[in-house]
């Protein structure tokens, strides 16, 4: 079991140069013994390697996804999320982004990604700053098409009252007291909190999907990874909703087991969340930006107790919000930015953290197969310091998914715009079309190190790698595919050559003349560990007519 802990002092700093008897590990209450033991501080700054010097030399029309710089042990990863926050906060967010920017030192890796309703890279890690900063001035404020802002909430709910009470105008009694327009009403909040259910329940869905795709992404990087979640999240719960007396648990689910899953994944490829909510204090109340009309559905005599319901929404809402970002920053070993609109300061405190930590690792002595999941605690003798790191992990394997399930993220890791997945490292050679061989041809060479291989019958091991490759035009439409399972096994004597040179695998394509992207996959089925890799190909006039 390994565990990366970051420790800091009174005032958020880093502390380094303890040693392995400052610490103390326990597993569910029991004290452990560490057998690793690792001290990072981080590779000094302004001294980036340059990439010429790291990146592999392949042959001709060969290509792998394993990273060109493997030298850091730290890597920071910003997460401009677009999908859970207002424009507003956005701006605001991508200013205080650009002024780390400028100030970073070199030497140190930062990638940036964005989250719509896919995640999708915009840098890859680099430690040029001018190229950050060129990336990141890409990276435009967009409004979310599932996300409900207070102000447009209000707004609805204050339309809706305002036309019920208009279409009851000359209605004996007042509004308040009248059946069939609080029947109305009712019907119309009904419709209003269906929709933002369903709007939150894709925003958890895609959130959560793209913490698993990026934990795919970087997982073959060693170290520690650093995810700065620019963001105002969303609620892992969906409480009943007191406002409607009919049907109160109508629209109430929970993403925790999504969670614990991606939180599982994350902490498999060492991946921390540094969750900073963007939109930093926050007033409460009716919004300035409603009408007078609107804000009656809050301020008037007749609805005395609606700005009370109004601020006990808010409150609980935001509680929500900020109990999923704290929640997925302690599942991972990061910490929580809240309710700060120093937003710079919070992304260097972030970077800060991750660039120094401890890793420790130790073997328990016995399993409890009743226990799936082990709760892990460590403690320092250095008074006045904060730990940070993951807090358990789960033995007992996990039930295996679904084929259609695998299958169906494999697929959505090879779609245009995703990052490379890094799960599985794999290595491919690429030909195009020529007189002797009508197709394109490609050659897999996986690495077994992160491969299942499953003992079955006559000594022999059994593997099972399911290998796509997806063809896309110049404007991201999909031209041609193939996909293959590899399911065979290996004699005990050809295991060792096996893990020495790596398991081939080969396909074919048929594709007319053209400009390229391919996009390779090969996932081991039981563990669904994914490696994807991204190759430009053109097939020329020529080469169709030769393979005529």
């Amino acid at each position: 079991v390994q565990v990366d802990v970051v420790v800091t002092d009174k005032q958020g700093r880093p502390v380094p140069g303890l040693k392995q008897s400052d610490f103390t590990v326990l597993q569910d209450g029991k004290p452990q013994s560490v057998h690793v033991f690792e001290a990072h501080v981080g590779k000094p700054v302004d001294q980036a390697t340059p990439a010429a010097a790291t990146a592999p030399k392949l042959p001709p029309h060969t290509f792998s996804n394993h990273p060109n710089d493997a030298t850091a042990d730290s890597w920071t990863i910003v997460l401009f999320d677009l999908l859970n926050t207002p424009t507003a906060a956005q701006e605001y967010a991508r200013a205080e982004l650009l002024k780390l920017l400028h100030a970073a030192p070199k030497g140190r890796p930062i990638a940036l990604y964005v989250l719509t309703n896919r995640l999708a890279m915009v840098q890859g890690f680099s430690e040029d700053p001018d190229k950050l900063i060129k990336a990141a001035e890409t990276m435009m404020p967009a409004h979310s098409h599932v996300l409900t802002t207070e102000a447009q909430r209000q707004h609805t709910e204050g339309q809706a009252q305002y036309i019920v009470a208009e279409s009851m105008a000359g209605a004996p009694g007042d509004l308040s007291t009248n059946d069939i327009a609080q029947e109305t009403l009712q019907a119309r909040q009904t419709q209003i909190q269906d929709l933002e259910s369903f709007q939150i329940a894709d925003r958890a869905r895609f959130t959560l999907a793209a913490f698993e795709s990026l934990s795919r992404a970087v997982s073959g990087y060693p170290g520690r990874k650093n995810v700065l979640w620019l963001s105002s999240s969303f609620p892992i719960r969906i409480e009943a909703d007191p406002k409607m007396e009919t049907q109160p648990w109508r629209n109430s689910t929970s993403f925790t087991t999504s969670l614990a899953n991606a939180g599982s994944l994350m902490a498999k490829s060492r991946v921390a969340v540094y969750p900073v909510d963007v939109r930093g204090l926050q007033g409460r109340g009716v919004d300035i930006s409603n009408s007078t009309m609107e804000a009656e559905a809050y301020t008037s005599g007749a609805n005395s107790n609606a700005s009370v319901t109004l601020l006990t929404s808010q409150a609980s809402t935001y509680n929500d919000e900020r109990s999923t970002m704290k929640e997925i920053a302690e599942e991972t070993g990061g910490e929580a930015f809240l309710g700060t609109n120093d937003l710079r300061r919070a992304m260097e405190r972030s970077i800060d953290d991750g660039s120094t930590y401890y890793t420790l690792a130790y073997t328990p002595d016995k399993i409890d197969p009743q226990s799936a999941f082990h709760r892990i605690e460590v403690k320092t003798d250095q008074p006045g310091t904060k730990l940070s790191y993951r807090r358990g992990y789960y033995s007992s394997p996990q039930k295996a998914a679904p084929v259609e399930k695998g299958a169906a993220a494999l697929r959505g890791a090879l779609q245009p715009g995703m990052p490379q997945s890094t799960m599985l490292f794999l290595t491919a050679s690429v030909l195009p079309p020529d007189a002797a061989h009508k197709d394109v041809r490609i050659q897999y060479i996986v690495n077994p190190n992160s491969v299942t291989f499953t003992d079955v019958a006559d000594q022999r091991k059994r593997i099972v790698l399911d290998c796509i490759v997806i063809a896309y035009d110049k404007d991201g439409h999909e031209v041609g595919h193939a996909s293959d399972t590899l399911d065979g096994t290996i004699k005990a004597a050809a295991y060792e050559t096996v893990m020495n040179n790596g398991i081939p695998a080969q396909q074919e394509l048929a594709l007319p003349p053209g400009a390229y992207n391919l996009r390779l996959g090969v996932m081991d089925r039981p563990s669904q560990q994914i490696g994807t890799v991204d190759v430009p190909l053109v097939v020329t006039a020529g080469e169709a007519t030769a393979k005529k």
